[in-house]
């Protein structure tokens, strides 16, 4: 992206719709129907749900650049290790970045270089899925003396999968249906590059890559058809609006249209900028209690503020346990590893934490243990 302006527009627009948005939503919610002052981030989403995927597009950046056999292979790897961090999220990245390269071989003539290529391309992303599932299982049985167990990994994404636990049904009419066509725009320009392009270019396989991981986190939206859902996964589409809006001024330009492009870049910088404020001026209240009365709100924070809460937990635990010693945390607060993560202990049973307690058999593993 060669215009600073278009340039900055895209990221304010990233930052406030991804970022912004969701922390103020959160303020705005619980202060006035909890009485709990957090304007802390959303951290199911970000980071969780994110760090790999820009992780990979910004290696990826590199190798469609360069062909960097540090970027390709640190690509594969850091797909591969996502699946395991986040599987939702982390398959998406796994495919989107396989798919993307075999769409680069797709520009090559020879049929048989073709095939081997896509082959090749195929194997190293198998043994880079296939090594660190080894490794992880290692790690595991080290730890438990167990090896990792494929069913019971994925048990508990099926289970929650089959109860439709947290889910809002899809509304046909609504403001997301922005978001497939833009998806399937970004499809159309890669088919259309195979005829009209020699060689899959930088921005091609850029936008072929973002418009195949936003594709795949829209599913995300489609189990939780949640307002603030929406605004998590917008950010492939702000990237690829971003990339278009700079091909757009670079063509108006090359033409001379002065007038084309002074109304295009103003057209830009005036709906990022009316968006922005619609959004603001919904949180205004909240914002006005919070900018003329600090101190009183600072204070309800500090007093209300779950991280309070949890710092005296994890210091009431420290002072009543050894480092790796083996003890059972049950809090209602749904956060036992990071209390054990901060004590430096470890849960005597092979069990999920609360949040993923659905099995009677883990139930029975407490009921057994306390017993």
């Amino acid at each position: 992206i060669k215009n600073k302006i278009i340039l900055l527009c895209g990221y304010l627009s990233f930052l406030y719709s991804f970022y912004l948005q969701i922390k103020l939503y959160l303020f705005s919610r619980y202060s006035i129907n909890y009485n709990v002052f957090d304007i802390d981030t959303y951290f199911q989403y970000v980071p969780i749900r994110i760090f790999f995927i820009l992780l990979v597009l910004f290696l990826a950046g590199f190798y469609f650049k360069n062909h960097n056999k540090i970027s390709y292979y640190g690509c594969h790897l850091l797909s591969a290790l996502a699946i395991l961090w986040n599987f939702e999220t982390g398959l998406i990245v796994f495919l989107a970045w396989l798919l993307t390269l075999i769409y680069q071989e797709l520009y090559n003539h020879n049929f048989k270089s073709k095939i081997k290529k896509i082959a090749q391309h195929m194997l190293i992303s198998i043994i880079s899925f296939s090594g660190i599932i080894f490794l992880y299982s290692f790690y595991i049985y080290l730890n438990t003396k167990q090896f990792l167990d494929p069913i019971d990994f994925f048990s508990t994404i099926v289970l929650f999968l089959n109860l439709g636990l947290g889910a809002i049904l899809l509304k046909f009419f609504h403001p997301w249906l922005i978001l497939p066509i833009i998806y399937i725009i970004g499809l159309l320009i890669p088919i259309k590059k195979i005829v009209t392009q020699k060689k899959a270019n930088f921005k091609t396989k850029t936008v072929l890559l973002v418009t195949l991981i936003g594709i795949g986190i829209f599913s995300y939206y489609q189990g939780r058809s949640h307002n603030y859902t929406l605004y998590g996964i917008t950010y492939p589409a702000i990237f690829l609006l971003t990339i278009w809006a700079d091909s757009l001024l670079k063509y108006v330009k090359r033409y001379k249209l002065n007038l084309s492009y002074n109304v295009v870049l103003f057209s830009f910088i005036f709906l990022f900028f009316i968006w922005n404020l619609f959004g603001i001026y919904s949180f205004l209240p909240n914002l006005y209690t919070f900018s003329v009365k600090p101190e009183k709100i600072l204070a309800q924070m500090n007093t209300h503020n779950q991280d309070n809460r949890i710092y005296k937990n994890i210091e009431f635990i420290q002072k009543r346990s050894l480092e790796r010693e083996e003890i059972l945390i049950i809090t209602e607060d749904y956060c036992e590893s990071l209390y054990y993560g901060e004590s430096k202990t470890s849960c005597p049973l092979n069990m999920p934490d609360s949040t993923s307690l659905f099995y009677k058999k883990d139930i029975k593993k407490i009921e057994d243990f306390l017993i």
